[in-house]
């Protein structure tokens, strides 16, 4: 029920976290091109307003999303003003 209610920028945020595992740091420090066929590459995160790297070796990695959460994510990106590699997936909203 929460998925049908929401945006679908929120509904992919919600769907990284709850049914990816993500962390918020690693949702909000994702780019574009970190993302491919069903999988995110955990290279960075963001920490108290500054992006780095994970702590550990063994925090950067790839990370798989089910069908439907890429389903979720190919019909975000169609509507993103810019798909470069370098662009952020998720931009602070505009309030």
């Amino acid at each position: 029920m929460l998925f049908s209610v929401l945006d679908i920028r929120e509904r992919l945020i919600a769907g990284f976290a709850i049914l990816a595992g993500r962390r918020p740091g690693e949702i909000f420090a994702l780019r574009c091109g970190h993302v491919v066929d069903g999988y995110a590459d955990i290279r960075q995160r963001l920490y108290r307003g500054e992006i780095d790297t994970p702590k550990t070796f063994h925090s950067q990695r790839w990370a798989a999303f089910g069908d439907g959460l890429s389903l979720t994510l190919r019909r975000w990106l169609d509507v993103l003003p810019s798909d470069t590699p370098e662009a952020w997936l998720f931009r602070r909203s505009e309030s």
